[in-house]
C-alpha cells in the first residue's frame, strides 16, 4: 500500500467508450481528496492507438500510475505501454464488458474506483502473448471471437446489446476444426469455442476459466467442443454460475505455451477486441510482468 503524495498520475480518457459521461468523470477527478497532493495530467486520446502512445510519454516521464478511463479496448491500449515498467495501470472502467477491472475488484462506478488513488494497493500481474500482441485477460477463437466481432460490427454498446450479439453469432458461427498443441500433447477437436485465459471471466461476470489466476504464471486453456443445440440454455447458466469447467463440454489444460492451429477462421479475439483471422495462434505467458492498482477489499461495487 502507497500514500498517494507527491505522485505523478496521468488520466487518459477515451471519450467515445461507453455511455459515461466523462465529463462528469473529470469533475470527480479534480475534486478527489488527493487530487491537490499530487501532480495529475488529463489526457482525452484523439483516435486508435493514440492511448498507447501517450501512455509510453508518460512512462518516459516516470509517472508513477497512468489511469485507463475507458473500455476493454482502451486498457488493453494503455496496459501495453507498461509493461515491464515502474509505472502501474489504474483503471476507471467504462466500458461494456470491463474484464480486467472485474477480475481486479476495481468498483464499477467512477467516483469509487477514484477511492481507490487515496491509498493505492499495487500489484504485479501475468501479462499473456496472442501472436506477440499483450493481452490481460482471455484471447481465442469460435465463438465469443464471433461474438466480438458482432458486437464491434454492431456500433451498439452494453450489456443488452452484447447479448443480442450473442445470439446473432451463434446463429450464423461453424464448430471451429483444430489441433491444438500443449508440451508434447497434440488435440484435434471440433470445437465450440477456444479460450486462453489469465484471467477468470471474459467480462460481465461471465466465467469461462472460474479457477483461473492473474498471479499464477499459468495459461489456463478452456477447450469446449461443439454440444448439442438445447444445451445452449444450460452452458449460458453454467459461465455466469462459474462452474463451467464442471461440463462435461468442457476441458482446461493449464500451460504456459500453446499452439492453436485451425482450417478456417473467420475471425479472433484478445481482451474482447475482435482482431483479423489467424489459422496459426501462439500464445505464450510472462510472469508477474505488470504493475496494477487493485482494490484492497477483494470486491466489486
Amino acid at each position: 500500500m502507497i500514500v498517494m503524495e507527491n505522485k505523478l498520475i496521468a488520466f487518459i480518457i477515451n471519450p467515445i467508450s461507453g455511455s459515461k459521461n466523462k465529463n462528469n468523470i473529470v469533475n470527480q477527478i479534480k475534486t478527489a481528496d488527493w487530487f491537490a497532493k499530487n501532480t495529475v495530467e488529463i489526457y482525452f486520446t484523439k483516435c486508435a492507438g493514440d492511448a498507447f502512445e501517450n501512455a509510453k510519454k508518460y512512462v518516459e516521464r516516470n509517472f508513477d500510475i497512468v489511469v485507463a478511463v475507458g473500455g476493454d479496448g482502451t486498457i488493453n491500449e494503455i496496459a501495453c505501454a507498461l509493461i515491464h515498467t515502474k509505472t502501474a495501470l489504474a483503471i476507471i472502467p467504462c466500458g461494456s464488458g470491463n474484464g480486467l477491472a472485474r477480475e481486479l475488484h476495481i468498483p464499477l462506478k467512477a467516483n469509487k474506483a477514484l477511492q481507490l488513488l487515496t491509498e493505492a494497493k499495487i500489484s504485479d500481474i501475468d501479462v499473456c502473448y496472442f501472436n506477440e500482441h499483450p493481452y490481460f485477460c482471455t484471447a481465442g477463437v469460435g465463438f465469443d471471437a464471433a461474438v466480438s466481432k458482432v458486437f464491434a460490427e454492431s456500433g451498439k454498446r452494453g450489456f443488452f446489446s452484447y447479448l443480442i450479439s450473442g445470439l446473432n453469432a451463434y446463429i450464423k458461427m461453424k464448430p471451429v476444426r483444430c489441433k491444438l498443441t500443449i508440451g508434447d500433447e497434440t488435440i484435434s477437436a471440433k470445437a465450440f469455442d477456444i479460450t486462453f485465459a489469465n484471467a477468470k471471466q471474459f467480462g460481465n461476470n461471465a466465467y469461462i476459466s472460474p479457477l483461473a489466476d492473474l498471479r499464477d504464471g499459468i495459461i489456463d486453456v478452456v477447450l469446449i467442443r461443439s454440444f448439442p443445440w438445447f444445451s445452449c440454455p444450460i452452458m449460458g447458466m453454467r459461465l455466469f454460475m462459474k462452474n463451467i469447467h464442471k461440463s462435461k463440454y468442457v476441458k482446461i489444460y493449464k500451460c504456459k505455451h500453446a499452439v492453436l492451429e485451425v482450417s478456417e477462421n473467420d475471425c479472433a479475439h484478445y481482451d474482447g477486441e475482435s482482431v483479423p483471422a489467424k489459422t496459426r495462434i501462439e500464445i505464450k505467458i510472462e510472469p508477474l510482468a505488470l504493475k496494477v492498482v487493485s482494490h484492497k477489499s477483494g470486491e466489486n461495487s
